[in-house]
């Protein structure tokens, strides 16, 4: 847990500093427009509101963000390790975190490398496997949806998805997890047929 604290330091103090003031400023809004007479600002209840806002509100958001981040990550680490997919990832790729640069988005285990001459990334994301492939897909825009969905209908087997950094295919966690190496394989050159019969390299 050490790691995954070091890494996301930064934006969970973003995210208790920011909840602070944000649940401060409603509670001062709020307490001025109902204030009927008198210094509403120096009564106990506000000051109780307020010991909660500034500070116990705010940890329990970060506690939350920190708690189901680090259940997601260690539940992509695990499965990282398993077969068949820490036996695709002995071939050349290495562990790697998403979001990064972010201020806000928790950063999340990946692994980054190349099959097939593309380069990819493994992530989990809502229980699944997501590959993307990074590639430059901006020529689809001047493509036809018919032709599209006639190479998509080709390679139905193969889910199909658009992502910022290329086009990316996705699997079901517990669906992977009974495939065997060459299955797992095979699914991926399948996606890579896909990705070059729409031109994409």
């Amino acid at each position: 847990m050490n790691d995954y604290i070091k890494l996301n330091k930064n934006k969970l103090i973003a995210t208790f500093k920011w909840a602070a003031i944000i649940l401060t400023a409603l509670l001062g809004g709020y307490t001025y427009k109902n204030c009927d007479a008198g210094n509403c600002f120096a009564t106990n209840d506000f000051m109780v509101s307020l010991l909660v806002s500034v500070l116990f509100l705010p940890a329990f958001l970060a506690g939350f963000e920190v708690l189901t981040g680090y259940i997601e990550y260690w539940r992509s680490e695990k499965f990282f390790n398993s077969n068949p997919v820490a036996e695709l990832l002995k071939n050349g790729f290495v562990k790697d975190y998403t979001e990064k640069e972010s201020t806000w988005m928790l950063s999340k285990l990946c692994w980054v490398g190349k099959f097939a001459n593309y380069e990819m990334i493994f992530e989990i994301e809502r229980n699944r496997l997501r590959v993307i492939a990074k590639t430059d897909c901006s020529h689809l825009d001047d493509w036809d949806n018919k032709e599209i969905k006639a190479v998509l209908q080709i390679y139905k087997q193969v889910r199909f998805e658009f992502d910022g950094q290329g086009i990316a295919t996705s699997l079901k966690v517990r669906d992977v997890k009974k495939m065997t190496y060459t299955e797992l394989v095979i699914y991926l050159e399948e996606f890579i047929k896909l990705l070059k019969e729409l031109k994409i390299h």
